[in-house]
């Protein structure tokens, strides 16, 4: 059985770090302008961001459980290197949308002075 990487090689697999960290990048700087111009409101722009974390989240996930499966079981999955593939990259969006968040929210994880 080959491995995730000899799979990953064969198929010519490289993520997209860079990349999506910049079209994600550009895309929020759109919402966040239309939003500060009132194109659209802020609850628009943040339910676009939430949406593409929830997404994300959900597939990343599912495809996590589903290597999971395929690891406790022994299941020979032919597809196997597209799942880690896809897990990689909705993992990457999930992690950039995240920090988005994380940042409108970052006065939650500073501790108040007494």
């Amino acid at each position: 059985m080959p491995t995730i990487q000899e799979g990953l090689k064969k198929r010519g697999a490289s993520y997209n770090i860079i990349p999506l960290l910049a079209a994600l990048s550009a895309a929020y700087a759109i919402t966040a302008i239309l939003s500060r111009k009132r194109v659209i409101n802020v609850f628009i722009h943040r339910k676009i961001w939430n949406i593409v974390l929830l997404l994300s989240f959900s597939v990343s996930g599912i495809l996590g459980i589903i290597m999971a499966i395929r690891i406790g079981s022994g299941i020979d999955m032919p597809f196997y290197s597209s799942i880690v593939y896809w897990h990689t990259e909705t993992g990457i969006l999930l992690a950039i949308s995240g920090m988005f968040h994380v940042a409108w929210h970052w006065r939650y994880y500073i501790p108040r002075r007494a």
